[in-house]
């Protein structure tokens, strides 16, 4: 929710979704590390989900912060995103390119 100043995301907000979404590439989202059986990866901005609602998201780590002056910041993965985790966390989506073994 939008409480900052003049209905702006407040600081907490904005640190809060930026934590979120790097944690979120730390564990591979989206497609960094594995491909996603599902297409929710946005074409224009590899890494990043295509769902405005979802904090991977590219915008939330974009350094233009006026897509974001009004209204609020996503904060959670979406479903694809948690899909897709629960893929990499149970075995069903085979792991590529990671750092450790």
């Amino acid at each position: 929710e939008a409480d900052g100043p003049f209905g702006r995301p407040s600081v907490e907000d904005v640190e809060n979704s930026v934590l979120v979404h790097e944690v979120g590439h730390l564990l591979g989202l989206v497609n960094l590390v594995y491909q996603s059986p599902i297409d929710h990866e946005d074409p224009d901005h590899p890494g990043h989900s295509s769902n405005d609602e979802s904090v991977m998201y590219w915008a939330v780590e974009s350094a233009d912060v006026s897509n974001f002056i009004f209204g609020s910041l996503p904060n959670d993965f979406d479903d694809d995103d948690r899909s897709d985790l629960a893929g990499l966390a149970d075995g069903s989506i085979a792991v590529r390119d990671q750092l450790w073994p």
